[in-house]
């Protein structure tokens, strides 16, 4: 998933966010902010949520 930010994009990858995951098999974020089995359909929901569009191109 992408989103613009000023110009460029900004890629997330489910498995960088989510907490069963350890660092040597790819968590980027430290733990205590990893969210378990993450869906692209929740970050979807929590960034409408903060009133920043993400792009329109995402199914489901």
């Amino acid at each position: 998933m992408s989103r613009k930010y000023k110009g460029k994009y900004i890629i997330v990858w489910l498995s960088n966010i989510d907490s069963a995951k350890t660092r040597s098999k790819g968590r980027k974020i430290p733990l205590k902010d990893a969210v378990k089995s993450p869906k692209l359909k929740e970050l979807v929901e929590a960034e409408n949520k903060k009133e920043n569009r993400i792009t329109k191109r995402i199914s489901f």
